[in-house]
């Protein structure tokens, strides 16, 4: 037992047992109607000022919510748990939700207003739904592991538009960017393309490109570009040079 009236850690009830060797059930809260929305509630209240609330409910069909009414907002379902899922913000409220590591404060981060999702990262609306940073390491950013030995393309990354686009559309890409010189400013300075060049099934057709920055102009220029019949070398028509090295020299072919 505790003191009402003194804030310490001693608490007003305390339901205890001695009892050894098996499971005590120590507080049940029951509902025995078996008609629909016969919850049951569990609720902490402050009137500290703010009349927040936060409420544990067992809903009558079978999952247990956790969530929050704070003063001027909705209730807002932090946390549900059901026999087949775990939701976090059920309610699609502007929630966020954070794990913490040993040294990371953002080792998984949402950002629901912006709908993204950080790893090592807080995210921003304007760097994609998912983002990865290792911060200041040289740690890898992303590693696929495979333990199959019976395959010989494993592990795999997948690029799939699933989408009927018309032929000659570019169905994949990766982006190489950083900072120039002297700037914060994000630039672009190479890319790596895949193309459909005919989806019709017996013909199908697919090209991979190889581009880079050139210049202060920043113009995109193709260097290589690998295709169902044939490999072409600077299709731009640019002033690209061409050189293949051999081990007793560097112009073997030029």
């Amino acid at each position: 037992s505790g003191d009402a009236s003194v804030a310490d850690d001693n608490p007003v009830v305390r339901i205890g047992s001695y009892y050894s060797g098996g499971e005590l059930t120590a507080l049940e809260l029951a509902n025995y109607h078996n008609d629909a929305n016969s919850d049951v509630k569990f609720r902490m209240t402050s009137y500290a000022g703010t009349n927040s609330d936060f409420e544990i409910v067992h809903n009558s069909f079978g999952h247990t919510a956790f969530r929050t009414n704070q003063p001027n907002t909705d209730t807002v379902e932090q946390f549900r748990i059901a026999l087949s899922s775990v939701v976090v913000n059920e309610g699609s409220a502007d929630v966020d939700f954070r794990v913490e590591g040993e040294d990371d404060v953002n080792l998984i981060c949402t950002n629901a207003a912006d709908d993204v999702v950080g790893i090592g990262v807080a995210p921003v609306s304007s760097l994609g739904k998912l983002q990865v940073s290792v911060g200041n390491s040289t740690q890898h950013a992303l590693t696929l592991i495979s333990t199959d030995s019976a395959n010989d393309d494993c592990p795999t990354l997948d690029f799939n538009r699933q989408a009927d686009v018309a032929d000659g559309r570019y169905i994949g890409e990766i982006i190489f960017s950083g900072y120039a010189d002297g700037t914060t400013t994000r630039t672009e300075y190479a890319r790596i393309r895949s193309q459909m060049n005919d989806d019709t099934a017996g013909t199908l057709d697919g090209t991979i490109v190889f581009l880079a920055q050139k210049g202060t102009s920043n113009a995109e220029l193709e260097h290589l570009r690998v295709g169902a019949g044939s490999v072409t070398v600077n299709e731009t028509g640019t002033s690209i040079d061409f050189r293949v090295e051999a081990d007793v020299g560097d112009s073997l072919f030029r």
